[in-house]
């Protein structure tokens, strides 16, 4: 037998000595050898993305570059190039079956826009193949060409109950990549290329759609900024800061901040004053026009449907002694900078960033410990391979209809972000150590509270609703729960989240003696 195991690619010789002897006890007449060669061991390619690797803005045209060799020596027949707009969760082709010359020169102008762009470069020898991901995401930002007319739009609405005479609408275009400064006037580190101011009248409950149209002398990138003020001496002047498209249509356009699609059509969530009983304004809320949806006990907190002016509802309600306060039921977004791509942790640097493997070497922790994190968050797949055996029997709850709650948290099947509950359950839990998916940063046991839809929607009604579910749950159950970790993952007006979280949700939770 070999003394140790055999290489590849390498010549043996056997020997048999005159002493060996066949089943008759006779021995070998002579010695007899004979050599063999062992077969070379086929081992993938090598292959690196140079460039884009991170933090490049790129534009046009430009030079993926790439290096991939065989340690076999084997000659690499193809490279197949691919690109994700969203950190690598889904992937296009950009060429297949390409040469493995280095570089490839991608026509970008058709990409759209975006700051979350991966390229994937895949060597093959003809029976194996490896990827290689940029080590970060880069930037595509393609200008707007150059003596081309733009038309901006802006619809305006007034959701008041005031009347004004005298609003004050500015267009203002400034070069976000700041090729070109004037002396005059610099707004944010960028050139103000064009300002102008138009000033209309606008009645309760109206609106107008503007329109502006400019050309551009050079080609760059262009951001488009409409402020809308009220001349009159009225309190509520309000400011619409946010950055706009550049469309040829206004069913395209972005809507302004304060929009209906940011809200729930016709509901108000209505906290009451501690001490005030959950109904004692039900009467008072029917006279003035609205109906109980559901409510809350443990947050002392009522949603309300409403017929009619729902402004005037609202200015109504607040003057009310028993009302700590009363918003719409606005809506979130999931945060979309997450990734469920099983290849993550070779994408993206976080757990050495955050100095996760070091904590590893203390301990990977326990799902049992009583440590629970709580994913309020568009469902999460509680069968899924790496995330399984982080739940117990109960997987968590349904937040989302409208009265009560629901005990399957799984997101919707459908939907074009019903991975992002998931995705980030796997960030924050992922098994450790077992050869699939990704390593998620705490070995914890998860609770998932569905509070939103599988098109990324969240509603504070149901984020309340959520909260309050993860709250007794934990009181419910202190011999399994510990400690339990609230994890939201939206975006939006982060004033009103900000504002939710620390004039609501904080003090209520202390009072709870979480």
């Amino acid at each position: 037998n070999p003394s140790s195991d055999m290489a590849y690619s390498t010549t043996y010789t056997i020997t048999i000595g005159t002493g060996a002897q066949d089943k008759a006890g006779n021995n070998m007449v002579s010695a007899y050898s004979w050599s063999f060669t062992t077969k070379g061991q086929n081992r993938p390619p090598s292959v690196v993305v140079q460039s884009p690797n991170g933090g490049e803005t790129w534009s046009g045209t430009r030079t993926i570059q790439w290096t991939a060799t065989d340690p076999d020596g084997d000659t690499i027949d193809t490279v197949d190039i691919y690109y994700s707009a969203n950190r690598g969760i889904t992937w296009n082709s950009i060429v297949t079956a390409t040469a493995n010359d280095g570089a490839y020169d991608w026509d970008m102008t058709t990409v759209d826009d975006g700051g979350s762009y991966l390229i994937k470069v895949v060597a093959s020898d003809g029976t194996l193949a490896m990827p290689d991901v940029s080590d970060g995401v880069f930037s595509i930002v393609n200008p707007i060409a150059n003596n081309t007319q733009i038309t901006i739009y802006a619809t305006i609405r007034n959701y008041g109950t005031t009347d004004f005479t005298d609003i004050n609408v500015s267009c203002m275009i400034v070069d976000q990549l700041g090729n070109v400064v004037l002396e005059n006037v610099c707004w944010l580190g960028a050139a103000e290329l064009f300002c102008e101011h138009k000033t209309i009248s606008l009645i309760s409950g109206a609106s107008t759609t503007l329109t502006w149209t400019w050309t551009p002398t050079y080609c760059s990138r262009y951001n488009i900024y409409i402020t809308v003020h009220s001349n009159d001496d009225n309190p509520n002047d309000v400011i619409l800061g946010s950055m706009i498209k550049v469309v040829d249509d206004p069913a395209t356009q972005d809507e302004p901040v304060n929009n209906p699609s940011n809200i729930m059509p016709n509901h108000i969530i209505v906290g009451l004053n501690d001490g005030i009983d959950i109904h004692a304004l039900d009467s008072t809320i029917s006279d003035y026009g609205g109906t109980v949806l559901d409510t809350i006990d443990d947050l002392n907190t009522i949603l309300i449907g409403v017929e009619g002016d729902i402004q005037l509802f609202m200015q109504k309600i607040k003057s009310r002694d028993e009302v700590k306060y009363a918003e719409p039921n606005s809506i979130f977004e999931v945060a979309q900078e997450v990734t469920d791509d099983p290849y993550y942790t070779y994408q993206e640097n976080y757990l050495n960033e955050i100095h996760v493997p070091q904590a590893w070497v203390n301990g990977w922790g326990d799902p049992n410990n009583g440590i629970v994190v709580a994913i309020l968050d568009n469902g999460v797949d509680y069968n899924h391979e790496d995330l399984k055996d982080h739940f117990g029997s109960v997987k968590g709850a349904d937040a989302t209809q409208l009265v009560g709650v629901g005990s399957d948290p799984k997101p919707d099947p459908a939907g074009t972000f019903n991975y992002h509950g998931t995705a980030c359950a796997g960030i924050a839990a992922a098994t450790i150590n077992n050869a699939k998916g990704i390593a998620g940063v705490a070995n914890v046991r998860i609770l998932a509270v569905k509070v939103g839809d599988g098109e990324g929607h969240i509603n504070m009604w149901a984020a309340h609703k959520g909260v309050n579910w993860v709250v007794n749950y934990a009181k419910d159950n202190p011999d399994t729960v510990k400690h339990v970790i609230i994890s939201m993952s939206i975006a939006g007006r982060p004033w009103l989240i900000e504002e939710w979280w620390e004039a609501f949700i904080f003090p209520w939770l202390i009072a709870k003696g979480m």
